[in-house]
């Protein structure tokens, strides 16, 4: 969590994971704020519109990145080919 600057979802933790977080900031936060924030959530949230975002976003930036890189490629066959293998792994997610 504290990589992603993620607040612990159990009430216990979350204390102590904000006392580590206050040593970055020179002025005393109401920390309270984002604790009652998690009431107003974005559900859907940004990911939920697309199976596998994770893996699916790693597939688009390598290709984005071979694209990129690449002189003279055939771009229909590419994006077909993207389109292939995303389509895989939606199909995975059931």
């Amino acid at each position: 969590m504290t990589t992603y600057g993620g607040m612990p979802a159990r009430p216990a933790d979350q204390d102590a994971f904000f006392t580590t977080l206050q040593e970055g900031f020179p002025n005393q936060v109401d920390w309270n704020v984002a604790k009652e924030g998690v009431n107003y959530a974005d559900v859907p949230n940004f990911e939920s519109y697309m199976p596998a975002y994770n893996e699916s976003l790693d597939k688009i930036i390598e290709f984005g990145t071979k694209w990129q890189t690449n002189q003279g490629l055939n771009l229909d066959t590419e994006i077909e080919d993207l389109r292939t293998q995303l389509q895989a792994i939606w199909d995975q997610e059931g």
